[in-house]
């Protein structure tokens, strides 16, 4: 019995023991699950040992059957770090945007610079809806050329600022102007009539509003001022009827196209042409003589001088100039008998060492060349005397020998070379001449008319005398006065039956 109670109490015993050691074990782990919020994870396997910081500060250590300890270290609080405040970057607007030049196929804008702008971007676009905006370039300066732009076109031009700071772009307000481009200046402007008034035309451009005409002369001191608008595009034609026979006109001309709710872009000027007024086609007349053809015309108001044209036909590419006089006639030399010659007679006015112009052609006027003259054909070998050219000319088979300035009889009405066809009758070296007041010896003597004129040398005259206009006060008694060499060589071809024509 007694043994039985000792077995029993030590059952007992070993059962309290058993219990003990449960309620030790959970006591440590409920400690640990309480502060795992702020420490060290560790493994619960059983030969682990957990340390944990108490509100107390004291450290439970569990202990094992296998005496290792493994004891957490203290949690340690991580300093707050303050960020630096970042103040917002200002970039600045864009002021007093303008455009300062527009082309036809460019706009020019400029602005006043940013404060803290480094650069600006510049865009464009046309006016209109559903238009695309198109990046232009990005630049330094406070100007910009925006280029390759359609004529007579609307559009806007956006710039903005910028600065390029930690690798990326910060931007402002940007600012917008509307602008047209320019249209192109007017082109193949000419005058067309410069009569007894001046007329223009010019080129048509159908992507502008009108025309405007400006003048300059001698009224505007040489600067042109506006002197007409033109409405409609279509119209290109201009006659200023405003002008002064032989003054010089300048015109220049720009095209305009007004928008609506936009205002008027004007081109730039057009080339210049320039004129004066009074200068058309003269009227020609012509005759021929002695194969020779005179040309006369009618006087032009605002000429300078005279160009005279001939030609064997009537190409007007084939005409050449054969004079060049402020006269109001030319003689040709011999021609060719019985071929037709044509000429032409275009008048000039010198300016600013320019030759104007008729703006008409001058008309072509036609002639066959003949051999009479009052009514009498002279044939091929001849003597000619040209009292109002002063001038002396012997032909030998159609072919010139000499020619040379001669003095004729004084023109007075009664000392006069008598014109007409004569004959040389009486042909003498040396020779004898005895007048009323003058008794003379000549080397040479070829008389053609019964009263006593004739062809001979004259050595007492200065050779200046001679082809001038001597003649008009200082001339012979009827006689052709000649230099003594010409008339040595017209004396050894000449002989009796030989014809003078005098006219």
């Amino acid at each position: 019995m007694k043994r039985k109670k000792e077995k029993v109490l030590s059952l007992v015993l070993c059962i309290a023991v058993i219990l003990s050691s449960m309620f030790a074990f959970n006591f440590s782990f409920s400690v640990f699950a309480d502060d795992n919020t702020g420490g060290d994870t560790t493994s619960s396997t059983p030969t682990t040992t957990l340390n944990n910081t108490l509100p107390t500060d004291h450290t439970t250590t569990t202990t094992t059957t296998t005496d290792h300890t493994t004891t957490t270290k203290p949690t340690t609080t991580k300093p707050t770090t303050t960020k630096p405040v970042v103040k917002p970057i200002s970039v600045g607007n864009i002021s007093n945007l303008k455009v300062s030049k527009i082309a036809s196929n460019y706009i020019t804008v400029k602005w006043n610079k940013s404060k803290n702008a480094t650069n600006y971007k510049v865009e464009y676009r046309k006016v209109g809806s559903n238009q695309k905006w198109y990046y232009v370039n990005t630049v330094k300066s406070n100007t910009a050329n925006v280029t390759k732009l359609s004529e007579n076109t609307l559009y806007y031009i956006k710039v903005t600022p910028m600065i390029f700071k930690d690798k990326k772009n910060y931007y402002g307000k940007n600012a917008t102007v509307k602008s047209s481009t320019a249209t192109s200046k007017v082109t193949g402007l000419k005058v067309t009539d410069n009569g007894k008034k001046i007329s223009i035309k010019w080129n048509r451009n159908k992507n502008v509003t009108g025309y405007k005409v400006y003048r300059a002369s001698g009224v505007s001191n040489g600067k042109y001022v506006y002197y007409k608008t033109i409405k409609k595009n279509s119209t290109t034609t201009f006659t200023d009827n405003k002008v002064s026979t032989g003054k010089i006109y300048y015109y220049k001309l720009k095209a305009y196209r007004t928008y609506n709710n936009y205002g008027t872009v004007v081109s730039n000027y057009s080339n210049a042409v320039m004129s004066t007024c009074g200068l058309y086609a003269t009227t020609v007349k012509t005759k021929s003589e002695l194969s020779k053809i005179t040309v006369t015309w009618s006087k032009v108001p605002a000429a300078t001088g005279y160009k005279v044209y001939q030609s064997t036909n009537s190409n007007r590419k084939s005409f050449k100039c054969v004079a060049k006089t402020t006269s109001r006639s030319f003689t040709t030399g011999k021609l060719s008998r019985n071929k037709t010659y044509y000429f032409q007679v275009q008048p000039y006015k010198t300016y600013k060492g320019k030759e104007l112009k008729p703006t008409v052609s001058p008309k072509i006027k036609s002639q066959k060349a003949t051999s009479t003259i009052f009514g009498q054909d002279v044939g091929n070998t001849y003597i000619e005397i040209n009292i109002k050219q002063q001038h002396m000319w012997f032909y030998i088979n159609g072919k010139l020998y000499v020619d040379t300035p001669v003095v004729t009889g004084m023109a007075d009405g009664v000392h006069d070379t008598p014109k007409g066809v004569h004959t040389i009758f009486v042909h003498q070296s040396p020779s004898r001449l005895v007048g009323d007041t003058w008794d003379v010896v000549v080397q040479y003597w070829m008389q053609f008319t019964a009263d006593g004129c004739g062809i001979h040398d004259s050595t007492w005259r200065a050779s200046y005398e001679y082809g001038g206009n001597t003649y008009l006060t200082d001339g012979s008694h009827g006689c052709v006065n000649t230099p003594l060499d010409k008339v040595a060589k017209i004396f050894k071809k000449a002989h009796n039956g030989t014809i003078v024509v005098v006219h």
